[in-house]
Formats: C-alpha cells, sequence, structure tokens
C-alpha cells in the first residue's frame, strides 16, 4: 500500500478504486509514472500497491483524512451502477450517486474534477445524442446520475475545472460480478447460452480506453464540460456479445438473438442511448475509440488474468 516514489509530482484521489472503471484508472496512471495516487475504497480487504488507500464512505463520513490535501484531479468513479438496485433502495441510490458527489465536490480541494456519468440520463428515443441534448432519465439510477451532474455543473464556476464524462462501460474486475461482460463470459465458458438484446442499442467503451481519456484530461489544458465517452461503432447489445464471443472464441451460436420485452422488464429502460463522440475526437484527435481496438485490449487483459490465477 505504500507509495514508493516520492518524486510523484500530481497529487490524484480515484474514488472507487477497488471497482472496474476505478481499477483502470489506476493502472494507467500508474504505468505513467508520475502520479501520487489516493483511493477511496469501502472494501475493508482491498489493497494496492503505490496507492494511499482511504477507506471511508463519501456520503457519511467526514473528509478529516482528505481536507487538508491539495489535488490536482479527483477522478470520481464511485457509484451505484446496479439499476434494479436502484429503483428497489431509492434511498442507496441518492446517497451513492448524489450526495456523496455532492461531499466530495464541495468539502476538497482541487484543480480538475472529473465525474463520470452515463449514456442512460437520455430517454433513448433518438440516439445519437450531443452533449447539450436534453436528458430524459426513464429510472431512478439514471435521475440519480443526472443530478450529480447538476451538483457540479451548477458550482464549476466557483471551484474551477469540472469535467463530466457520459459514457457506457465494459469490463472486468477480479472477483468477476455481474457486469454484462462478466456474464457472458462465464456463460460462455460453461458453454451455456446467452441472451443478447437485438432492440438494445449503445456505443460502449472499453475500461482501459476510458483511462486513457482521464489521462488526457489530466495531462492536457482543455475546457471544462461535458464530454461524450463513447466508441465509434454503434451496436445492439447482441451484436457486441457476438464480437465477444467470436474474439474469445466462442460459437456465434451460443448468442441467442432476442428483442427486450419493456413491458416485463421490471425497470424503465432506454432502448438507444448512443452518443456522438465528435467532440471528444475534435479535442483529441490520436484516440483509438473503435470497438474492436477495446475487445483487442480487453481480450489481452483477460488473458493476464487467467494468466496470473493459472
Amino acid at each position: 500500500m505504500s507509495i514508493i516514489n516520492s518524486s510523484i509530482k500530481s497529487n490524484i484521489l480515484i474514488t472507487g478504486i477497488s471497482g472496474m472503471l476505478g481499477g483502470a484508472v489506476f493502472k494507467f496512471l500508474n504505468s505513467k509514472g508520475n502520479f501520487f495516487i489516493y483511493g477511496v475504497t469501502r472494501q475493508a480487504n482491498f489493497d494496492l500497491e503505490n496507492v494511499n488507500i482511504i477507506r471511508m464512505d463519501l456520503a457519511s463520513d467526514d473528509y478529516s483524512k482528505l481536507d487538508a490535501i491539495e489535488f490536482d484531479a479527483i477522478v470520481h468513479c464511485s457509484a451505484e451502477t446496479d439499476v434494479n438496485r436502484c429503483e428497489e433502495n431509492n434511498l442507496l441510490a441518492f446517497e451513492s450517486n448524489v450526495k456523496a458527489t455532492q461531499a466530495l465536490y464541495s468539502n476538497l480541494k482541487f484543480k480538475k474534477f472529473i465525474y463520470i456519468s452515463t449514456d442512460s440520463i437520455f430517454d433513448g428515443v433518438t440516439g445519437n445524442y450531443l452533449e447539450d441534448s436534453e436528458p430524459g432519465p426513464l429510472n431512478y439510477y439514471a435521475w440519480s446520475k443526472l443530478e450529480g451532474e447538476k451538483s457540479i455543473s451548477e458550482n464549476s464556476f466557483d471551484r474551477g475545472g469540472a469535467f463530466i464524462l457520459r459514457t457506457n462501460m465494459y469490463g472486468f474486475v477480479e472477483p468477476m460480478k455481474r457486469s454484462l461482460f462478466e456474464w457472458a463470459i462465464n456463460e460462455l465458458k460453461r458453454h451455456n447460452s446467452v441472451t443478447g438484446f437485438t432492440n438494445v442499442i449503445f456505443n460502449p467503451l472499453y475500461v482501459s480506453q476510458i483511462a486513457e481519456v482521464v489521462w488526457l484530461i489530466l495531462t492536457r489544458q482543455i475546457s471544462p464540460g461535458v464530454y461524450n465517452v463513447s466508441s465509434d461503432t454503434k451496436l445492439s447489445k447482441y451484436d457486441f456479445l457476438l464480437a465477444i464471443a467470436e474474439k474469445f472464441g466462442y460459437s456465434r451460436d451460443l448468442i441467442l438473438p432476442t428483442p427486450i420485452d419493456l413491458q416485463v422488464s421490471g425497470v424503465r429502460r432506454a432502448l438507444n442511448t448512443t452518443l456522438d463522440n465528435r467532440k471528444l475526437k475534435n479535442v483529441f484527435p490520436s484516440l483509438n475509440l473503435t470497438i474492436d481496438s477495446g475487445i483487442d485490449l480487453l481480450y489481452k487483459d483477460y488473458e493476464i488474468l487467467n494468466e496470473k490465477i493459472v
């Protein structure tokens, strides 16, 4: 856990560092070697080399462990992302996605604040949303993430550089959980069929691609504001799972094309949350945001994980 390089120039705080995206951001920044990294988690047994781990609840704990530090940047990855759980427990969603963001943003000193938001804030009627498109959240998770955005944007002129990154991500964490890829790969390994929704359209990014965007924001001078951080490729979840099956060497026949039935899904969900990423690409034209490159990176990282386990 101890940080071994005292010459690191920038103090960076990553919330949710034990999660899928937080871990990817840490991995990417740590590989660059010029960041002094603090990581917030609620997990009692979680630890990492080269990170100053802070165990706290961002919504309810005091900030005495952190308020004396001047952060060059805060990367706020922590969130409650389980849509069904948010719908069943509104208070949990509010505290995790709104109150924690408000407390973090108002209690700490920073130069840049990066808030990870979601494509789910849109109603999914048209797709290809721009940064200034009108939000229309359909469920409590989406509403809570939008409120988290507002708690930043409404105060950004007072606090300096605030960046809202709207995205849809895929990846994995050890131990494996229940994200789309994690669920699918676990089923495919057992040669079980998986359902791919043909009428749910998105353009997700692999978490390490998002981490690269975070690194660029930290190390370049760009205008604060909202950025769509998404793949160049718009595809259905069925087509996404087909691409996963092919890359990992499983039969396409295991992916079953099925339209989602919104009448029986339990929670209202948007069907087309695709994001227009031209603003991001204009700022960082060298970024590779293709779905193929993301899945290639995913495959390499997953193979490394398997080697470690074996």
